[in-house]
């Protein structure tokens, strides 16, 4: 049967959950979870993933996009890839980001499906936001350096004027959540500071666009902030969560992966 372990990171479609981790086999894999019965489907294991670090799906729901932070790149000047792998079965392309994007954390898409958003690091190795032409697959390094310092996961609001960008050390070497405009690409606040996060990070946007929700491996929580800054709140009060990473929301539902022993996939109402 279909597993997986060690998940990283999780989106959620109209008919399905997709999952980005590791089989019991050892393998990089993708998975899709049939959410009314739980039944778990390979759709792809092995090369050239290597550490499957984010997902995203696309606005037809017929393709998922893996970001890799670790695998190969056929160029040799970066490190990492963004794959496109089809639902229905095929294999595992680069999109094209080898030698422009190093180390890509995550990848969001909007709404419409027009534009890629991917968290990395530039050629010089300074951390940067990118966006990329779903189409044509032409990259725009659109946002650099501070207070970027080490961008994990992001996602994108409803509306697709705003990019969140969870960052590992933003706030004097801790945590903290970014927005940053898509029209001019300019930082506009620091939605929450000194928070504890670790790789791979899971951000995720509500339906509403007034709330985020974000995991911590550290403190084995999953947490939101209005997108005004000004709410906080910890949503898993029963201690279920171990080691949470991605995090997905659907509705009224978040759906979180968890490294843990266990290795599940777990979805709470908020």
């Amino acid at each position: 049967d279909a597993d997986v372990v060690e998940p990283s990171d999780i989106i959620v479609g109209s008919s399905a959950i997709y999952v980005a981790g590791f089989n019991s086999d050892g393998d990089p894999a993708v998975v899709s979870i049939d959410p009314s019965t739980g039944v778990v489907t390979e759709i792809w294991a092995g090369e050239p993933l290597v550490q499957p670090s984010g997902i995203a799906l696309s606005a037809d729901e017929l393709t998922v996009y893996v970001a890799d932070v670790g695998s190969v790149s056929a160029l040799g000047d970066t490190n990492g890839g963004v794959y496109e792998i089809d639902i229905g079965g095929g294999s595992a392309t680069e999109v094209g980001i080898q030698g422009t994007i190093d180390m890509p954390g995550d990848i969001a898409i909007s709404a419409d499906g027009a534009t890629w958003y991917i968290s990395g690091l530039n050629v010089g190795g300074q951390p940067a936001i990118f966006s990329a032409d779903s189409g044509t697959g032409t990259v725009s390094e659109v946002f650099t350096g501070e207070p970027l310092v080490d961008p994990l996961a992001l996602d994108v609001s409803p509306d697709g004027t705003t990019l969140y960008v969870l960052d590992s050390l933003a706030s004097n070497g801790s945590g903290a959540i970014l927005a940053f405009g898509t029209a001019g690409w300019t930082y506009d606040d620091e939605l929450a500071f000194g928070i504890d996060i670790e790789f791979p990070g899971g951000l995720a946007a509500d339906d509403s666009g007034e709330m985020l929700l974000y995991t911590s491996i550290r403190s084995g929580s999953l947490n939101a902030v209005t997108t005004d800054g000004l709410g906080f709140e910890v949503l898993d009060t029963s201690g279920m969560l171990k080691l949470p990473t991605g995090v997905a929301v659907a509705g009224e539902m978040a759906y979180v992966t968890d490294i843990s022993a266990d290795s599940d996939v777990y979805a709470l109402s908020y």
